[in-house]
């Protein structure tokens, strides 16, 4: 096992994080009310700008010939260990030193105890960083796999692991570009941070959410005909469409009831 493709995740998370404290950020009220204050909870955003930031030094890194350009491909099987490893890690930490709700441990452990946790002042909050990274880990999955595929099949890389690859950017661009929508949806009103967010935002969205090209960036170009590639991007900007607008619903009816969204800001 490659150490270095094992610490890959958490290098990136490390950049990710660090990227998030020192760019600039807009700060926005919540949803949620703080039991404590009385008040929204208050989020730092930047997460489209994050994401930019660190697609931009992995190309830059690769094109100076610092790291191959398919290397979260190459390493893909460490780094899903190291991710495994740092989730684990991370849900114990913010799990098991929080106070018991009455739930058993293990449902404790796999749900949370807290349900809002920020760190450094309200810099960081866990929701929204354990997102961010998730999202960015993925995209850097995706464009590395892209890359393999392209490097193996120079002569006829495959039209699908293109389509692929933009329609993920799109998701991942316009859930980042909607941070503030996503503050007003399920899991920051309800959910808790344990193993289901830290384990599933650290290892399942970055390694999962990329299963059509681990399964197919070492395949040659099977050939599929213009058609099946066009169905392909109408089923998914159809049920983006739908996932879409149901948030969009969710966050102007929460926003103002009696004002179609128009009330506070």
């Amino acid at each position: 096992m490659s150490l270095v493709g094992f610490l890959a995740p958490i290098a990136v998370y490390a950049v990710v994080t660090v990227l998030h404290l020192v760019l600039p950020a807009r700060t926005v009220d919540g949803y949620v009310i703080d039991p404590a204050t009385g008040k929204p909870i208050r989020y730092r955003l930047n997460g489209l700008f994050v994401y930019l930031v660190t697609i931009g030094l992995w190309a830059l890194a690769c094109w100076r010939g610092w790291l191959a350009w398919d290397f979260f491909w190459t390493t893909r099987w460490e780094g899903l260990a190291g991710a495994c490893v740092l989730g684990l890690i991370f849900t114990a930490a913010v799990v098991l030193p929080a106070p018991r709700i009455g739930k058993n441990l293990l449902a404790e452990f796999y749900l949370g105890r807290l349900a809002n946790p920020q760190w450094l002042g309200g810099r960081i909050d866990a929701k929204m960083w354990l997102y961010l990274v998730g999202a960015t880990m993925l995209g850097l999955n995706i464009y590395g796999f892209a890359m393999h595929h392209r490097l193996a099949f120079p002569d006829d890389p495959s039209p699908g692991v293109a389509v692929y690859t933009g329609l993920f950017s799109f998701f991942l661009c316009e859930y980042l570009f909607f941070e503030r929508v996503h503050l007003y949806t399920y899991d920051f009103v309800a959910e808790n941070v344990g193993f289901k967010l830290g384990w599933g935002c650290l290892l399942f969205y970055p390694y999962f959410y990329c299963i059509g090209l681990w399964s197919t960036a070492g395949l040659p170009n099977p050939h599929s005909p213009a058609w099946l590639l066009v169905l392909a991007a109408v089923v998914f900007f159809s049920g983006w469409s739908l996932a879409r607008g149901a948030n969009m619903q969710k966050y102007a009816f929460k926003r103002d009831p009696g004002a179609g969204g128009a009330g506070r800001r």
